[in-house]
């Protein structure tokens, strides 16, 4: 008794194709373009000496004097697995012609800015806010990275070309 195969269907050209067109392009996630070029803007709503990137910066890394709270990096090393996986499933969606190469990158950069985002709103594990800072928000939100919903609310995605 012998085993037979029979190929329905070369899929091999369009998986590389697939493969080609999502290794020529990357997802950028976090503070990017004119939202990071603005004004952090303090709990009256005026603007302060800082850029939004520029405090995303101090946050992500930390200073001599504020610890650093990573709302970037760590939350995405935590769900690099998802991400590849999610990606996996929009290539294998392409070569069956459910949707474009680009489209897979585009639903992963929204996907993670979103989670990240929403880490930000419902407060990531990071190092607790400072007494004398609880004390200024008196009433107010007292969630590390939280506090006027500018940073959140900053976090985009952009695909680019390698």
């Amino acid at each position: 008794m012998g085993v037979r195969v029979r190929v329905v269907k070369d899929r091999l050209p369009k998986y590389r194709q697939t493969l080609e067109a999502l290794s020529r392009r990357s997802v950028r996630v976090g503070i990017l373009g004119s939202k990071a070029e603005e004004r952090h803007k303090d709990e009256a709503g005026e603007p302060t000496p800082i850029t939004v990137a520029e405090l995303a910066v101090i946050h992500e890394f930390g200073t001599a004097t504020i610890p650093a709270r990573s709302f970037i990096r760590v939350p995405v090393d935590s769900i690099r697995p998802l991400i590849r996986e999610q990606l996996v499933k929009y290539a294998h969606r392409s070569v069956e012609g459910g949707a474009a190469p680009e489209k897979a990158m585009e639903f992963v950069g929204a996907w993670v800015a979103s989670l990240l985002a929403n880490g930000i709103r419902k407060g990531l594990p990071v190092a607790p806010l400072a007494e004398a800072t609880k004390r200024r928000r008196r009433g107010k939100v007292a969630i590390p990275l939280f506090d006027t919903g500018q940073l959140a609310s900053s976090i985009s995605y952009e695909v680019v070309e390698r």
